[in-house]
């Protein structure tokens, strides 16, 4: 009884050692398609080896450069404007997997 008083007075004196941690503000930055992006939901972010960022989203492929986006849809030459997922393969080619609308999606 007197050993369990004890670590509870221990405890409580650590608890009230310690000084409240504050989290760290971090910025934050949400991009939509007014800043460039392809479409506002996005599915997949990849990194390539270059260190950009690129969003395959519902409305086409975006590369992203650190303060813009340039976008790639069917009229760049994407089979489709859903690009699900972005493999780079060697001589810094791209092959997406992107999304052909079918019956279903009607």
């Amino acid at each position: 009884m007197v050993t369990t008083r004890r670590w509870l007075f221990g405890l409580s004196a650590l608890l009230l050692a310690v000084p409240p941690a504050y989290g760290e503000r971090l910025p934050f930055k949400s991009y939509t398609t007014a800043d460039g992006l392809a479409h506002d939901t996005v599915i997949r972010i990849v990194r390539d080896s270059r260190g950009f960022l690129w969003f395959c989203t519902m409305g086409g492929l975006a590369r992203f450069a650190g303060d813009t986006c340039v976008s790639f849809a069917t009229e760049e030459g994407l089979p489709a404007d859903r690009v699900n997922d972005l493999l780079e393969t060697h001589g810094l080619t791209f092959r997406t997997r992107a999304h052909r609308r079918g019956p279903a999606d009607r």
